[in-house]
Formats: structure tokens, sequence, C-alpha cells
């Protein structure tokens, strides 16, 4: 029988976290994330789209207009 997870202990992957947030204001979005969380831009792609990460986190921001 095993033991149920810790709930004080996150379940979160080992390796790679890549989460992408659709935002009317990508560029507003990233500011936040430099303030707040002192994430740093990855990549800035033509369309709009801004990649960020903060070492363990990447986050892709996605203009909610961009047609894929």
């Amino acid at each position: 029988m095993t033991n149920p997870p810790n709930p004080r202990q996150p379940v979160l992957p080992s390796d790679f976290v890549q989460i992408a947030y659709r935002v009317d204001d990508t560029e507003a979005m990233a500011k936040f994330l430099i303030d707040a969380f002192e994430m740093t831009v990855a990549n800035r792609r033509g369309n709009g789209v801004i990649e960020m990460s903060d070492g363990s986190i990447n986050l892709t921001l996605i203009p909610c207009n961009l047609r894929g």
C-alpha cells in the first residue's frame, strides 16, 4: 500500500514546464511577469509572441488576435 501524496509538497514535473497563455496585450503581460516574478524575455517573435523564462518555467505569451 502506498502513502497518499503530501499536500504540503507541490507535485511538479522534474524536467521542463512549458505554459502558453493567450493575452490581449503581450507587452503589458511581459512587463508584469518581469516586475512581479523576475522573469526574463527569452525570445520575441515577429508575430507578437513573447517567450519568457525564470530558468524553471517557460511561458509563451500569444496575442489573442493571432490566427494560426
